[in-house]
């Protein structure tokens, strides 16, 4: 039996260089075909493009970037509250106003499923499967210098304890 081999095809974000992004799973009998916007992982640049071909791709720079937030989660205390630091992110653009905190509180206590951002395969709070409003939002605050870059155990604690005061009380 002989092995079948595939190759995969990303481009760069046309923006910083940086990231992969796989295009190669668009390339199939609907050409030209377009698709976006992406967001970089590295610089949060969005962009959109046309896959023409397997060899000609067209890349357009959006005016929408992502920006990283640290967000802090509590899940509602029992003897003492039980925190969650995740990985947010925020679509500016530059005719809409910042989110507001309101809009942070809507987002993870009534409109997701913890399942969107804890990576898991179900939560299940007294036998319901899709559990809006498990978490109370905290505070969410711009992530400048992600703290896992290398860092001990007892650097990011000390790093998050610096980002929320709140989890020392």
């Amino acid at each position: 039996m002989k092995a079948h081999l595939s190759t995969k095809t990303y481009v760069s974000c046309p923006n910083c260089g940086k990231g992969e992004h796989l295009v190669s799973h668009l390339f199939d009998e609907r050409l030209p075909r377009a698709f976006g916007p992406w967001y970089c992982k590295h610089c949060g640049q969005s962009f959109s493009g046309t896959v023409k071909s397997e060899t000609d791709i067209d890349l357009k720079l959006n005016y929408e970037q992502s920006v990283k937030h640290a967000v802090l989660l509590m899940l509602p205390p029992r003897d003492k509250p039980l925190y969650f630091v995740i990985a947010g992110n925020e679509i500016r653009r530059p005719d809409k106003s910042p989110m507001t905190e309101d809009d942070w509180r809507f987002r993870y206590e009534s409109h997701q499923c913890p399942t969107n951002f804890i990576p898991v395969e179900c939560i299940i709070d007294d036998g319901d499967t899709d559990p809006h409003g498990v978490f109370e939002f905290v505070r969410a605050v711009e992530w400048v210098d992600e703290p896992n870059n290398g860092a001990s155990v007892d650097e990011n604690d000390s790093h998050y304890a610096k980002l929320f005061p709140e989890i020392e009380a």
